[in-house]
């Protein structure tokens, strides 16, 4: 009884829903469908054939729906940043615009030894204060007594 139940169950899934197998390359845009995908093949066919009518009535096709798709996956994404915090915000956005991370270092001039490197960058910070007066010692300690008297009060 139960054999016969599964023999008409999975018959009916073979026949209803029957396995289809998707080839999917890391390459691909995310918005590629297998009917897009279908669509550039018999495009190309149509072309290598030498069918130049229908070539051109295919290639038009595929541009129309290449923008479709790519506009409602953008689309799709954009929506997704509204539901997001700003963290989340700005990485999906760095990743829809396919940016990468920024080195910090990138804009530093320095081609020494890494060691000498925080030498080289307090030098910088010497240099670039050098013309500002020297502040008064006096002054240093009235300010952090007014500081730690505003912390303990």
């Amino acid at each position: 009884m139960i054999s016969c139940f599964y023999s008409v169950i999975l018959s009916s899934l073979d026949f209803f829903l029957p396995v289809i197998s998707v080839t999917k390359w890391s390459t691909d845009k995310p918005w590629v469908t297998p009917k897009f995908r279908e669509l550039v093949i018999s495009r190309q066919k149509a072309f290598l054939s030498g069918d130049l009518v229908r070539y051109h009535r295919l290639r038009n096709s595929t541009q129309r729906l290449a923008a479709k798709l790519r506009k409602s996956y953008f689309t799709s994404q954009v929506e997704q940043l509204h539901s997001s915090d700003p963290r989340q915000w700005w990485s999906k956005t760095k990743r829809i615009l396919k940016r990468e991370d920024p080195n910090p270092l990138v804009n530093l001039d320095y081609l020494g030894h890494p060691g000498q490197l925080p030498e080289y960058i307090n030098d910088f910070f010497v240099s670039v204060s050098v013309h500002l007066p020297k502040v008064d010692s006096a002054i240093l300690k009235t300010l952090n007594r007014r500081l730690l008297c505003r912390l303990r009060c």
